[in-house]
């Protein structure tokens, strides 16, 4: 199997994927961090096509050059975009609790109140307030350490690094039209209980993308990845 890059949610950093580096011990796994956050500066403003050069950089780093490229939410639209601009790098798909479509209306104005709430509260405002969605209701009610552990990575970013994402978030592409093109493997995860990119998102792109494979992690949400690492061991073996 080719190299495995996974790719950070939103507000995190790629220590979400420690759980998963250590269960997949025996392949080749890449967790870099995006742009803004972790070890990475911010820069502003940063766009998909950014992020995608950046982990392409990475990539020649590490003298790769295909990968099975793997995002959760944010990360899955990076993946995307890396797909579109560098598509003779990606060797597969892995699309975890994502969407194809850009932010509508509704969602560009809740952008604009999380970005004035960084502002005025700093980044543990936004993220108190958006983690009771960030994670699934069977994951907060029998796994606190769980959900201490996911608000101790998001409260590390920096502010700068978040507004920017904020602002990538609100302003990226749709890639709707783009899925039927898609002819790499593609395994597409999704949360039962994820309320941010519901089930339904991830089946309309099954449905679109020819051969794709599809797989519901039960009892867990958003961050189906972290909150149940067991189920993505299976899939990501079986894929």
């Amino acid at each position: 199997m080719p190299p495995i890059v996974l790719l950070h949610a939103f507000p995190f950093d790629a220590a979400l994927f420690a759980p998963q580096v250590k269960g997949l011990a025996a392949l080749q796994i890449l967790p870099p961090n995006l742009i803004g956050f972790g070890d990475q500066p911010a820069k502003r403003p940063v766009s998909m096509a950014d992020q995608a050069d950046h982990i392409i950089a990475a990539l020649d780093k590490h003298g790769i050059e295909k990968a099975i490229i793997g995002g959760v939410s944010m990360g899955g639209y990076v993946s995307l975009a890396l797909l579109n601009k560098h598509p003779n790098r990606v060797a597969g798909l892995i699309l975890a609790d994502t969407r194809a479509d850009g932010d509508d209306a509704t969602a560009k104005a809740n952008r604009a109140k999380a970005i004035a709430t960084v502002e005025s509260g700093g980044v543990a405002a936004v993220v108190d307030l958006q983690l009771p969605r960030l994670l699934g209701e069977s994951t907060r009610a029998s796994a606190p350490e769980i959900v201490q552990t996911v608000r101790e990575i998001a409260v590390r970013q920096s502010s700068s690094g978040v507004v920017a994402a904020i602002e990538m978030l609100r302003d990226r592409p749709d890639w709707t039209a783009t899925l039927p093109g898609i002819t790499v493997p593609t395994l597409i995860l999704v949360g039962e209980e994820d309320v941010v990119t519901p089930p339904n998102l991830s089946h309309a792109m099954h449905a679109a993308i020819f051969g794709s494979s599809l797989v519901t992690i039960p009892q867990a949400g958003y961050l189906a990845i972290f909150e149940q690492p067991a189920a993505l061991f299976a899939a990501v073996s079986t894929f």
